[in-house]
Parts: C-alpha cells; sequence; structure tokens
C-alpha cells in the first residue's frame, strides 16, 4: 500500500508538472523567449516526451497493481480468511492433550515421508548411474561396431584381393598341370630311365638339354629297327613270374595244409569207426549169448586190403 501511494505522489506529480508545461505551451510567448530560454525549452520537449512515456507506463502498471489487489483481496476474503476461521474453531475444539499425540503422529508421518523421500532419492542416483553407465557401454558398443564394420569392410577387400589372386593362380596351375601331363607322357614315351637320370640332368640349362635331346634322337635314329619298349617289358615279365612265383609258394602250403588236415580227418573218422564196431561188436557177444544157451557169436571187421577176416581182426574181449 505504501507503494501504491507513493506511485501515485508521482503520478500526481508528473500530471501537475504536465498541466504546467501544457499552460506554458499554450501561450503565444515563444517569440518573446530568449536565445537561452529558447534552448532550455528545446532540452525540455524531450523530457517532455520522456515523462509522458514513463506516466503511460505508470498508469500501465498502477492498472495492474490495482487488478492484482483486487485478486488478492478476493482470495484473502473467499479462501483465506474461511481458511483462518476453520484453524481458529480446530485449535478451539482440539484438546490440549491430543495435541502432542497429532503433532508426534504429523512428525513420524513426516520422518517417514523423508526416508521415503531418501529412499526414493537413493533409488533415482542408482537408476542415474545406471543409465549413465548403460549410456557409456552403448558409446563403446558403438565404437566397436565402427571398428568391426570397418575391419569387415577391409577383409572383404582382403578376400577379393585374395579371391583374384586364387584364380589366377588356379589358371597358372591349371596350365602348368597341362605341361607336366605333356611332359610325362613324353617321359613314358622316351622308356625306361636310369635312376638317376634327374639328378645328372637337373642342374643343366635349356640350351644344353636340348644339345643332349638333338643328340639322342640322332643317335636313336640308328637304332630304329630295336624294339626300345624290350626292358619295360623284361622288367614287366619279371615282375610278373616273382608274382607267379610267390603265387605258387602259397598254394603249394596250402595244398600241404590241406593234406595234412585230410590225413588227420581220416584219422579221426578210423578211430571212430573202430570205437563203435567194438562196442556193437560186445554188445551183439551179449545178446547172442542170452539168445543161444552156451552159444557164442563174433563180429569181424574185414578190411578191403586184406580180403578175409583173421584172429587179429578179433574183439580184443572175445574168448579165444
Amino acid at each position: 500500500e505504501k507503494s501504491l501511494a507513493n506511485i501515485r505522489n508521482q503520478i500526481e506529480q508528473i500530471q501537475s508538472g504536465i498541466a504546467m508545461k501544457n499552460d506554458e505551451m499554450g501561450t503565444e510567448l515563444i517569440d518573446q523567449l530568449t536565445l537561452e530560454e529558447r534552448d532550455l525549452l528545446s532540452r525540455l520537449n524531450p523530457e517532455i516526451t520522456r515523462l509522458k512515456e514513463k506516466f503511460l507506463s505508470c498508469k500501465n502498471s498502477r492498472i495492474e497493481i490495482e487488478t492484482r489487489k483486487e485478486e488478492l483481496e478476493n482470495n484473502l476474503s473467499t479462501n483465506l480468511m474461511r481458511r483462518q476461521k476453520e484453524l481458529e474453531a480446530i485449535i478451539s475444539s482440539a484438546d490440549s492433550k491430543t495435541l502432542p499425540v497429532e503433532v508426534e503422529a504429523k512428525e513420524q508421518e513426516l520422518k517417514e515421508s523423508k526416508r521415503t523421500l531418501d529412499e526414493a532419492t537413493t533409488v533415482l542416483k542408482a537408476n542415474v548411474d545406471a543409465i549413465n553407465a548403460h549410456t557409456r557401454q552403448m558409446e563403446q558398443l558403438k565404437k566397436q561396431r565402427d571398428d568391426l564394420k570397418a575391419l569387415e569392410a577391409n577383409l572383404e577387400q582382403t578376400v577379393q584381393d585374395g579371391a583374384k589372386d586364387l584364380e589366377q593362380l588356379m589358371s597358372s596351375r591349371s596350365t602348368y598341370l597341362v605341361k607336366q601331363d605333356e611332359c610325362m607322357k613324353k617321359i613314358r614315351d622316351l622308356g625306361s630311365l636310369p635312376a638317376d637320370a634327374f639328378e645328372t640332368y637337373k642342374r643343366k640349362n635349356k640350351k644344353q638339354l636340348q644339345k643332349l635331346l638333338y643328340d639322342c634322337n640322332e643317335q636313336l635314329k640308328q637304332f630304329s629297327h630295336v624294339n626300345q619298349k624290350a626292358l619295360d617289358q623284361y622288367v614287366n615279365f619279371t615282375e610278373q613270374r616273382e608274382q607267379l612265383q610267390r603265387r605258387r609258394a602259397e598254394l603249394d602250403a596250402g595244398d600241404e595244409k590241406i593234406r595234412e588236415l585230410i590225413s588227420v580227418l581220416d584219422q579221426r573218422k578210423d578211430e571212430s569207426i573202430e570205437r563203435t564196431f567194438k562196442g556193437v561188436a560186445r554188445h551183439f557177444r551179449e545178446v547172442f549169448s542170452e539168445l543161444v544157451q552156451g552159444g557164442h557169436g563174433y563180429l569181424v571187421m574185414m578190411k578191403k586190403k586184406d580180403g578175409d577176416a583173421g584172429d587179429d581182426d578179433m574183439d580184443e574181449d572175445a574168448p579165444r
């Protein structure tokens, strides 16, 4: 209210000053003024303009302040005064003994609220730290991903270069294999070579080898009527004869084993037949003596080489 009164006083002073200036400006005394007075008047005109602007600003501020004052008065009369009356009624109706209990309960609630707030603050801080850690981890992962992408690009380029080199090497390998086959065919056409043929001509250059080849071809022309593959045929036939001899030795050894097996089986067969015959002969004597009282009967085995039976073929258990 004091500020409002001061503002009103300033406004009134400004208005009175403006009225005085207007009165002075309404008079026709400008032509009668001296140079100093005219100079002063020219300096005062901007001041008058500034004061007018200040007056308008103060007027607007006054309107806003009055509006705010009315709002505060309405709030005071409608809310605060009513709340004051309610609190006074509560205080007047409250018992002096229950107030400490309620105060203690409120303080306890306040402590619990503070503790809950501290816990929530701690959890929030932990979450913020975790978020920051995850953010840093994501940045590291992004960096690693970029590094891996760059490495992948380099590897792809390396693989492409390697594929090109491999293709060239495979082409060269195919060419060299064809040349190798041609050379091997020529070597086979030459027939059997000495064991030290490759070592002997390994250190010679191409011209020397071509000269030696020409000389050899000239010498071979003199032996055109000779079978050039006779040595190869002799070696092949010798190897075949050795194989057949080894096969014959194996067959002879197998035949000997088979003969031994047949002999053993024949011996076992004869022993089994003889043992069976002796049992049958013994049983025949017993049955015959029971059938014919006082009679004796014998079974005799006749051998093909003997033609007739003798005492040697009789059972050893028979009576003489």
